[in-house]
């Protein structure tokens, strides 16, 4: 039982992840005049390029 609270707990710190990564993403969209699509998609493909450097210097 108190696995599952656990796993619920850390849905729970996602969720507010996301919710605080799309309020930045909404200033940076107003900011800068674009959308938030568009601004999300930028932040998304560095997300992956850093993944990527990041695993290249493990190597």
């Amino acid at each position: 039982m108190a696995d599952m609270e656990f796993e619920g707990g850390d849905e729970v710190s996602a969720n507010s992840e996301v919710r605080i990564i799309a309020l930045e993403l909404m200033k940076l969209a107003a900011k800068k005049r674009r959308s938030f699509q568009s601004v999300a998609r930028e932040y998304m493909r560095n997300v992956y390029t850093l993944r990527h450097m990041l695993e290249s210097q493990k190597e």
